[in-house]
């Protein structure tokens, strides 16, 4: 987590099974994509009598998810072995959907009665800006700020996708 990057995890040069992120990756983010359109349809549920900034935070929170799997699954195909720069952009590709997506969700929960609690709202809206930042910086390391991107985008998904999911039958 200190000296490696996560695609790393995805190179011969740093680990005998590379194809384990590969297949992961593959896996993980494809079984994402039914959450991706499950929280869209809880967080901006169809009416006439939903605002126009809840639907248009709830379409780039939608969007933003769909770009994070999207990259996910491309970083998992192109991996640094294969061309480092394209995996390059196709990773901050993905990043930037996870910021997009947590910060435009974030506000919808913040502003907007639905069944995630305003203060992980709020978490999603203070914290994916400032640890992005604090990426771009690079102070202490990128790849720490890297890691713990990753471990923020999942701790929101995973913490509304509870509340979503909690009293559904």
């Amino acid at each position: 987590m200190i000296d490696n990057y996560i695609s790393d995890m995805g190179s011969r040069r740093y680990t005998p099974f590379p194809y384990m992120r590969t297949i992961s990756n593959l896996i993980s983010s494809s079984l994402f994509f039914p959450l991706t359109f499950y929280m869209k349809q809880q967080l901006v549920p169809k009416s006439q009598e939903i605002p126009k900034k809840r639907q248009i935070l709830g379409k780039l929170g939608f969007d933003g998810m769909l770009i994070i799997f999207i990259g996910m699954i491309c970083t998992g195909i192109i991996t640094e072995d294969i061309n480092m720069q394209v995996h390059t952009y196709l990773a901050i590709f993905a990043i930037f959907g996870g910021v997009l997506a947590t910060i435009s969700y974030g506000i919808l929960i913040t502003i907007y009665p639905t069944k995630v609690p305003k203060k992980v709202g709020i978490y999603m809206t203070l914290c994916m800006p400032i640890i992005a930042i604090l990426a771009i910086i690079g102070f202490p390391s990128r790849i720490f700020y890297e890691w713990i991107l990753l471990f923020a985008l999942y701790s929101w998904i995973v913490l509304c996708s509870v509340f979503l999911l909690k009293d559904t039958h």
